[in-house]
């Protein structure tokens, strides 16, 4: 049987993002629909972070041993997943699949056989950075002309364009289209990222990304050879912020903004309008999969790349209530995934998964669908097949799996069952809090010292955000008591009722999951201190990490440590570089592309 592979991957999204976890807020039809009918994965973690989650989704191997354990790839530097790295793309050619991706790359693009389309993908539609304009697809630090404009020749009417409405400068606010120059940004580090295969694409500009990629995907599944199976990547941009230094870095078109209007704080308003586009986008996915005939034969993977960046942080107003922390953290609400499969395929569906499950599970645990010879897998993999054990919900096949070990921060977390252990610096250590959805927080200030590189400030994780902590991280008793703001109960339909019962799948029952916390301690908020020592969380019984038991099981904690210790001994060391200023757009016609050729050999 001709089996074919969706898989989505979302930027940011947290675990109170959803409806499907209970959430009143933010409706998401399309995606409850398939996560009811489908299995939805209440015990399944990502990589803190994008570029490690991706680097372990399509390799099955943890990032401290490919050498990302650290950040992200910065737009110019000049480094990126290891050309000795076996890609799903690589496998599933073996399987005579055709392979396409849809969105963001951010594996590395500094020399051209990094790019998807020497990675055994037949096309690639979308960027190579990790992030950018939703709709001019500029990346840096805000999108305009800025290509020269000291002489008349230089300006756009003398340059091929018949009219140019707009402004010159590097930015402007958008409203009052005043210019405000910041010395900090480098010009030269702005440029177009939106490409056509290999060909950098002009003609979308002014078109809502969300939209165009939503588009593409569905003309792939069109124009496909139905008797072929197909493999389509689809990691959409939606819902990382724009570009930084503006006032307004997210986007998305009136027609899902003026559906939120009931949402108050302007920032989760905007958050939950691109979310309701990437919904539409699913659902029209889904459908374009039926009108061709290859519905019944598809698994949809659905899965967010890191937990939200709440409060502000990253300039996005995410939600991981009620988990701990969030995005580029190893609590809860930085790696604990909103995910789900779907697939008619599914011998088992319609139920809330318990089985542990890792980002790297997926490369086997697909190919194990698609039919593929397990034991030609080589053995430095560190996912698990999880095809059978979900497909038939049998006893869960991991027992363990590393969050990370970032040896620049430090900072370290592992779980072994129900056990987690966690310690270190930096991001993990600043945003330990519990960060209240928006239209909750009382008398809460916040404000951006944006200590970003100057190349992506926005990837720095130290963009800090002064909350106070009466306001946002004052936790209550129950994950949702928050949901003050609630939508329309007409918001919560989706269409794809009526197009699951033409393939026979019938009576639907909303069933979200709703997480939670256990009995919070007077002593939550300090009695775990992870850059002065190791904490030890049950996460099972305390999923929002409220009690730290470390001085109560000693045993437990020397026994993860070695764990952790043991790993460290098959850990390389970070491939982290510098930015490059030859890959600035400035010395390529304002574009960002590959600006190395490698040598034979080098990698």
């Amino acid at each position: 049987m001709t089996r074919h592979t969706i898989t989505l991957l979302i930027v940011d999204w947290g675990w109170n993002d959803v409806s499907f976890h209970g959430s009143k807020q933010i409706p998401t039809p399309n995606l409850d629909i398939l996560a009811y009918d489908g299995i939805l994965l209440n015990n399944y973690y990502v990589q803190p972070i994008c570029t490690p989650t991706r680097a372990a989704l399509l390799t099955s191997r943890y990032p401290i041993r490919t050498g990302l354990q650290h950040s992200v790839i910065v737009s110019s530097a000049p480094y990126g997943l290891g050309l000795n790295e076996t890609l799903l793309s690589q496998y599933l050619k073996e399987l005579d699949y055709s392979t396409h991706i849809v969105g963001k790359w951010h594996l590395g693009f500094f020399a051209k056989e990094y790019t998807p389309l020497y990675r055994s993908f037949d096309s690639h539609f979308g960027y190579y950075n990790g992030a950018e304009d939703y709709l001019t697809h500029i990346a840096g630090v805000v999108a305009s002309w800025h290509l020269g404009y000291h002489a008349s020749p230089y300006t756009p009417t003398y340059r091929g364009f018949d009219s140019h409405f707009g402004y010159y400068q590097g930015c402007g606010d958008y409203y009052d289209h005043t210019y405000t120059n910041n010395a900090k940004r480098d010009p030269k580090q702005w440029g177009l990222d939106f490409r056509k295969d290999m060909k950098v694409d002009y003609t979308d500009f002014g078109q809502y990304s969300t939209e165009l990629f939503s588009g593409e995907a569905e003309r792939i599944i069109e124009n496909h050879n139905k008797n072929k199976p197909l493999f389509l990547y689809l990691p959409h941009q939606a819902v990382h912020s724009g570009n930084p230094g503006t006032k307004h870095p997210l986007e998305a078109p009136w027609k899902y903004q003026e559906k939120f209007q009931y949402i108050k704080h302007p920032g989760r308003r905007m958050f939950a309008a691109m979310v309701s586009a990437l919904d539409d986008a699913v659902g029209n996915v889904t459908k374009a999969l039926h009108r061709c005939g290859m519905l019944n034969n598809t698994i949809i993977v659905f899965s967010t790349d890191n937990g939200g960046p709440s409060a502000g942080f990253d300039f996005n107003f995410a939600s991981n209530w009620p988990l701990r922390g969030l995005k580029s953290t190893l609590w809860e609400g930085g790696t604990r995934a909103t995910g789900f499969i779907w697939s008619p395929l599914l011998e088992k569906s319609r139920y809330h998964s318990r089985h542990m499950m890792h980002v790297v599970d997926w490369l086997p645990t697909l190919l194990s669908a698609a039919g593929f010879d397990m034991n030609r897998l080589p053995s430095n993999l560190d996912g698990i097949d999880q095809w059978t054990v979900l497909s038939r919900k049998t006893s869960s096949a991991r027992t363990e799996f590393l969050y990370n070990i970032d040896p620049k921060e430090p900072t370290a977390a592992i779980r072994i069952r129900d056990m987690k252990l966690i310690y270190g610096l930096g991001s993990t250590a600043l945003f330990d809090g519990w960060y209240r959805p928006e239209q909750l927080a009382k008398n809460v200030n916040i404000s951006y010292m944006d200590t970003g590189d100057l190349d992506d400030p926005y990837l720095n994780p130290y963009n800090k955000l002064i909350v106070d902590t009466d306001g946002a991280k004052n936790m209550p008793d129950q994950a949702h008591d928050a949901h003050t703001e609630s939508a329309p109960d007409d918001m919560f339909h989706s269409d794809l009722v009526s197009i699951l019962a033409d393939i026979g799948r019938y009576n639907i029952t909303p069933s979200p999951a709703i997480l939670n916390c256990s009995h919070r301690p007077a002593n939550y908020s300090t009695n775990c201190k992870p850059a002065v020592k190791p904490c030890l969380f049950d996460v099972i019984k305390d999923p929002c990490e409220f009690n730290n038991i470390a001085k109560q099981r000693p045993d437990i904690v020397k026994r993860l440590f070695s764990r952790i210790v043991l790993y460290k001994r098959y850990m390389v060391a970070p491939k982290n570089k510098k930015p490059d200023p030859r890959g600035f757009p400035y010395y390529h016609n304002g574009v960002w592309v590959p600006w190395i050729k490698l040598t034979d050999g080098k990698q």
